[in-house]
């Protein structure tokens, strides 16, 4: 029981971990496209982009860490 704990606890930061790294390779065509329209400054592209990745990168280990306390009493 405590092996499945364990795993079910860090499968999340695990998974968010990887996401982020796979956004590079995803992101760049987007960037590319929206900074050569001269829709924005790479700066503000950047600051936008981090923006909407920190509310998703925070709150879904925190969700997913709360289900498993609630299922498993961790």
């Amino acid at each position: 029981m405590l092996g499945l704990a364990f795993q079910a606890a860090s499968d999340q930061f695990i998974m968010m971990s990887m996401a982020q790294v796979l956004q590079i390779p995803i992101a760049r065509p987007i960037f590319e496209r929206e900074v050569g329209n001269r829709m924005y400054t790479p700066s503000a592209y950047y600051l936008a982009h981090v923006g909407a990745g920190l509310i998703i990168f925070v709150t879904y280990p925190l969700v997913t860490g709360l289900i498993s306390y609630w299922n498993f009493g961790i």
